[in-house]
C-alpha cells in the first residue's frame, strides 16, 4: 500500500484520498488500510495534509512532501490515465492559507512553551526538550518550503518573510531557556 500511495504521489503530487481510492480499485487494492497508510506517510515526511481550502481541490488533500519516490509503477501511472486524473503541481497550493495554519499551530506551540518558561511550570530540561521539538518541527516544514521556493514554478508564491520571522520567536525561547538554572 506504501508503495502505491508514493507511485500516486508522484504521478499526481497533489491529489484527494477519493482518488488514491479510485486508483487503488483501479490496481485492484484493497483501500483498507489507506487512512493507516497515509498516516505512516505523513509521519514520515513523504506526504503533507492539506485541508479544503489550502489547494485547487478545494477538500482535504494529500501533497507530495519529499522528493523521495518508490519504484516506478506502470499500473499506477496507467490506473490514473484511465481515470482521467490530471497531475497536478505545487502551484496548484493555496500557499498563504497553508503558511498560516502550519505557523499558527507552532506559533500557538511557542506561546505555550514561551509562558511554561517564564512561569517555570516544568522542570527545566523538560522545556528544553519541548523547545528542540518545535525547533525540529519548524525545520522540518522551513526546509522543505524553502527548496520549494527556489523552483521556477513557485519563485515568489511562497510567503518565506512569515516564516522567517518565525526564527525571531525561536530565539527569543532559547534566550529564555539559556537563563534557566539546570541544576
Amino acid at each position: 500500500m506504501k508503495d502505491v500511495l508514493l507511485a500516486i504521489a508522484e504521478e499526481l503530487v497533489l491529489f484527494s484520498p477519493e482518488e488514491a481510492r479510485q486508483v487503488l480499485g483501479q490496481v485492484s487494492r484493497s483501500d483498507s488500510a489507506l487512512a493507516a497508510s497515509v498516516e505512516r506517510l505523513v509521519g514520515e515526511g513523504a506526504l503533507l495534509p492539506l485541508e479544503a481550502g489550502e489547494s485547487v481541490l478545494s477538500t482535504p488533500a494529500l501533497l507530495r512532501w519529499s522528493e523521495a519516490s518508490g519504484a516506478s509503477m506502470p499500473e499506477v501511472r496507467e490506473a490514473i490515465a484511465s481515470l482521467g486524473l490530471p497531475r497536478r503541481s505545487y502551484s496548484d497550493v493555496h500557499w498563504d492559507a497553508l503558511t498560516t495554519r502550519l505557523l499558527g499551530i507552532l506559533e500557538e506551540e511557542a506561546k505555550a512553551l514561551e509562558k511554561d518558561v517564564v512561569e517555570l511550570l516544568q522542570p527545566p530540561k523538560k522545556l528544553e526538550m519541548r523547545y528542540f521539538d518545535l525547533a525540529i518541527e519548524f525545520h522540518r516544514y522551513y526546509s522543505q518550503v524553502l527548496r520549494l521556493s527556489f523552483t521556477e514554478e513557485l519563485s515568489g508564491r511562497i510567503p518565506l518573510q512569515r516564516w522567517e520571522e518565525f526564527f525571531s520567536i525561536l530565539s527569543r525561547l532559547r534566550e529564555l531557556l539559556n537563563r534557566l538554572d539546570y541544576r
